[in-house]
């Protein structure tokens, strides 16, 4: 969950609301059957439960043994707003998770306030198969506005081959999305996105914070 910058403006903690949502995410969890979760229930009852002031894009994804194909699993998805996730499988980009935006850079967000929310319900689920070996990673828009997912599974399989643990991934994503971000002169998907809509001179990075979870897939693994 990525918390709206704009309520700082207001005096208002960005990141409480996103904190909170995520918080009762993890109680409503625990109410899900293991063997058939169900993404986007838990985002409709945490953003039920949410009372802090402010707004946020959510992803939450599950990831189960499949029943129909042995060795196989599951991940099951809802997202709303800029946030996703990218599947990498060996060095190619499996799927990536598309943007939900009203416009460019205005994503849709779900609040505590209900004339600045989306409605829940209109989080996009995705239910997506994958393999052991695969790669999953969870991330707000900070990563990917600023690395095309091709360039991710780069890392991604980089990383892999030297033998890096998940969360090291992460941290490794973080820092090329920290220089990225920091470089005038790169095209970036932000920038190339911002000339698409009339910016023709956008170029460079976007500061951003940006929260990143790398899940690795294998045999009896779950999320």
């Amino acid at each position: 969950s990525d918390g709206v910058g704009g309520w700082a403006d207001m005096g208002i903690d960005a990141g409480a609301y996103s904190r909170q949502l995520m918080h009762f995410a993890n109680q409503v969890t625990q109410e899900e059957d293991a063997s058939n979760p169900n993404p986007k229930r838990v985002l409709y009852k945490a953003v039920q439960e949410t009372t802090a002031k402010g707004s946020a894009t959510v992803c939450i994804v599950s990831l189960t043994p499949s029943s129909q194909t042995s060795g196989m699993a599951n991940l099951r998805a809802a997202n709303l707003g800029d946030s996703g996730f990218i599947v990498v499988r060996e060095k190619q980009v499996l799927y990536k998770s598309p943007v939900q935006q009203h416009s460019f850079n205005f994503p849709y967000q779900v609040s505590s306030i209900p004339k600045y929310s989306d409605n829940p319900m209109n989080a996009q689920t995705f239910d997506v198969e994958v393999a052991p070996g695969d790669t999953v990673v969870l991330a707000t828009d900070g990563l990917f506005d600023n690395l095309y997912p091709e360039e991710v599974a780069s890392i991604v399989h980089e990383a892999k081959a030297s033998g890096r643990k998940p969360g090291e991934l992460a941290h490794i994503l973080a820092k090329i999305t920290l220089e990225v971000a920091t470089d005038k002169k790169r095209d970036t998907p932000f920038s190339y996105g911002a000339r698409q809509v009339g910016f023709p001179h956008e170029y460079g990075g976007k500061m951003d914070d940006v929260t990143i979870v790398c899940s690795y897939v294998m045999a009896d693994s779950r999320m």
